[in-house]
């Protein structure tokens, strides 16, 4: 999946976090600390920020770009651990010519 954002635009990011047995996870929980980090076109981090609970499960990030930002394709990782069980996923951002 490739998420959109046009440059000097904020996009909201939301994550679903669910268990091995695919229920909701608490986010009052202690076991769970979910990050995301944000990755430029040469791949260095622009920022890195835990995800704000929204609802069980439910996870998000306003990614504010400015109007400077280069055009082209960058990436956020998302950071879990629950029950000591690490997690890790990329997905793709494509930053566009504002409107």
């Amino acid at each position: 999946m490739t998420i959109q954002i046009e440059r000097g635009n904020t996009k909201k990011i939301t994550v679903t976090v669910r268990d091995e047995n695919g229920d909701l996870v608490d986010p009052d929980s202690n076991e769970l600390n979910i990050t995301i980090k944000c990755l430029g076109t040469d791949a260095t981090v622009i920022s890195s920020t835990a995800m704000t609970k929204e609802s069980t499960g439910i996870y998000s990030y306003y990614w504010e770009t400015s109007s400077d930002y280069t055009v082209g394709e960058y990436q956020i990782e998302f950071s879990a651990t629950y029950n000591s069980k690490p997690f890790v996923s990329r997905e793709k951002v494509e930053v566009v010519e504002d409107a």
